[in-house]
């Protein structure tokens, strides 16, 4: 949540906001147990103490760009990550990665497409869910719609207030179009099938 002015404007506590409107009845608890700075590796160390005891039912995991930032060895990444998401799985925990976000820190490092590209291909493989972040922001951008100036903070990294907001809302609706998609109406059944996971092109609200 670093670049949000409160607690309450991150993009976990947007998300639980969401999630609640879209099942009233349902006790639904998002932990926000991200640490600012840390990359795949310090992440995964905590898994033990930080995720697996809450026995949760989802885990969205939101990662690279700092390692993306500080490194280029892709193959020690992609072992963490496979290994990360095998541990998420076998505690019979559902996995959504979400990729990096689009900012100028990020995109200036070459890296960032191969990393871009990686992801995809080893939630493919491993068949869990991939929140697309950076396509969804780069589309903002690229279509005139929002500056780097509206989406994320003067440190030209991270997300601020507004784009947290969309990204819980967006998020929301994704893992609600999953879930309906199981035993959907024919209209919400077309919509998922037309939809994927998120779509690029969807704008901020």
């Amino acid at each position: 949540g670093v670049g949000a002015t409160e607690r309450a404007n991150t993009y976990p506590a947007q998300l639980a906001v969401a999630l609640k409107e879209r099942w009233p009845k349902l006790a639904i608890r998002v932990i926000n147990k991200g640490v600012g700075g840390e990359d795949a590796r310090q992440m995964l160390a905590r898994f033990e103490t930080d995720v697996v005891p809450y026995k949760p039912q989802l885990v969205i995991w939101q990662v690279g760009s700092n390692y993306t930032l500080r490194s280029e060895d892709m193959e020690a990444y992609v072992a963490v990550l496979r290994k990360g998401i095998n541990r998420l799985r076998s505690a019979r925990t559902d996995v959504i990665l979400m990729d990096l976000q689009y900012a100028p820190q990020v995109i200036k490092k070459p890296i960032h497409r191969r990393m871009i590209d990686t992801m995809g291909a080893q939630a493919n493989d491993l068949k869990v869910a991939l929140f697309r972040r950076f396509a969804i922001m780069r589309n903002w951008v690229s279509s005139g719609r929002y500056t780097f100036e509206d989406i994320v903070t003067r440190d030209r990294l991270h997300m601020n207030d507004a784009s947290y907001g969309c990204i819980g809302k967006l998020l929301a609706d994704s893992v609600y179009a999953a879930t309906r998609a199981v035993q959907p109406s024919p209209a919400e059944g077309a919509a998922a099938a037309r939809g994927g996971f998120v779509s690029p092109q969807t704008s901020m609200r």
